[in-house]
């Protein structure tokens, strides 16, 4: 991170807008992609109370749900044996887990734009009514398309344009929101500026 601090200007963003942005660049040691990041008004506020107030957390790929730091993260991908006709199996699993967490949940997709699009058509039509919804998936087919309907939806989000991406930069989003929700500011102890706590030096890596 103090890599970063020191060879990557992101100043332009906000405190917690650049802990993400961080964050992302240190998943893929990329600072181009920094450039394509699209961040929400409100969104990491939102997911940070989300998170603080234990609400349940979906993934759409097990190994998203892996990566990230969350007591109970929910991928049911597992408990759909197969696609439907006009439905991939990420679809059906995260139709499955949001219908049964549809208050305030945050849902986190780094594979499947499938996934990312039934959340939006979902939230579109009042089923569900998430808190935040991070989501950077990877892909030639759909990606891009995907995440620019969730910039557009007007659901508070962090995203990315384009076809980059995948679970590693979604779960290190995701994980920099965490490590917020507990006061921890990596970014901010790499630069040396602000109030952040013991644990945020010894995690400015």
């Amino acid at each position: 991170m103090r890599i970063i601090a020191a060879t990557v200007d992101l100043s332009g963003y906000g405190r917690q807008e650049r802990e993400v942005v961080a964050r992302i660049i240190h998943s893929c040691a990329d600072p181009s992609i920094a450039e394509t990041i699209l961040i929400s008004p409100g969104a990491i506020p939102a997911a940070i109370a989300a998170l603080q107030s234990e609400s349940a957390v979906i993934t759409d790929v097990e190994m998203v749900r892996s990566a990230i730091y969350a007591p109970s993260p929910l991928c049911m991908l597992a408990q759909v044996p197969s696609a439907q006709k006009n439905k991939t199996r990420t679809q059906l699993g995260i139709e499955l887990a949001a219908r049964s967490r549809p208050s305030r949940s945050i849902f986190v997709v780094g594979c499947a734009p499938t996934a990312l699009a039934s959340i939006i058509e979902l939230a579109q039509s009042h089923t569900i009514d998430p808190a935040a919804v991070i989501a950077l998936p990877v892909g030639y087919v759909g990606a891009s398309e995907a995440k620019d309907a969730l910039a557009k939806s007007g659901i508070s989000s962090i995203t990315n344009r384009g076809q980059r991406g995948g679970s590693a930069m979604t779960a290190a989003a995701f994980n920099a929101i965490a490590r917020m929700a507990a006061g921890i500011y990596s970014f901010e102890a790499a630069i040396g500026v602000g109030e952040f706590s013991d644990a945020a030096s010894k995690n400015a890596i």
